[in-house]
């Protein structure tokens, strides 16, 4: 299962499939787990206004023409990026397909000269934290995740 076809390519403003998919797997896994907060939904709305125009990154991870992941990179300061809105629509999960992509927003905080990396999550969501632990992830005392009420881990990087 683990040797499906799926390519990752960056957001396109200029197709609605994207901007569509970003904000629906989002939701799947949001409502899934936790719930939509507010600033969710503007970055769903908005895409390209609350992430891309501030200099930060959205890949999607597509089988064929479909998206089945998303994850994006935000520009928190000079140097510093969080890797959030991370989402693998149940159907296309435990096929490394997020992994790929994680590694793809790390690779693009690396072009970018990050010097801190920072991922906020919670502690129930077991699988993701080894995943991100495996991928030089530790927990951080930092509080970058006072501003999602789900969070109550920061995990850190380089």
């Amino acid at each position: 299962m683990r040797d499906l076809k799926f390519s990752i390519v960056d957001y396109d403003v200029a197709d609605s499939r994207h901007k569509e998919s970003f904000g629906a797997l989002n939701r799947e896994w949001l409502e899934r787990y936790f719930r939509v907060e507010d600033q969710d939904a503007e970055a769903f709305a908005d895409p390209k206004g609350k992430i891309l125009d501030k200099g930060g990154v959205i890949l999607m991870a597509l089988l064929g023409e479909t998206s089945v992941c998303t994850g994006s990179l935000f520009t928190l300061e000079d140097g510093m990026y969080e890797i959030a809105k991370m989402a693998v629509t149940k159907k296309a999960q435990g096929r490394g397909i997020g992994e790929q992509l994680l590694l793809a927003l790390i690779a693009c905080a690396r072009e970018k000269g990050a010097r801190k990396l920072f991922m906020v999550s919670n502690t129930s969501l077991e699988t993701a934290i080894r995943l991100y632990r495996r991928h030089g992830f530790t927990d951080s005392k930092e509080t970058h995740h006072a501003h999602y009420e789900r969070g109550n881990i920061t995990q850190r990087a380089m």
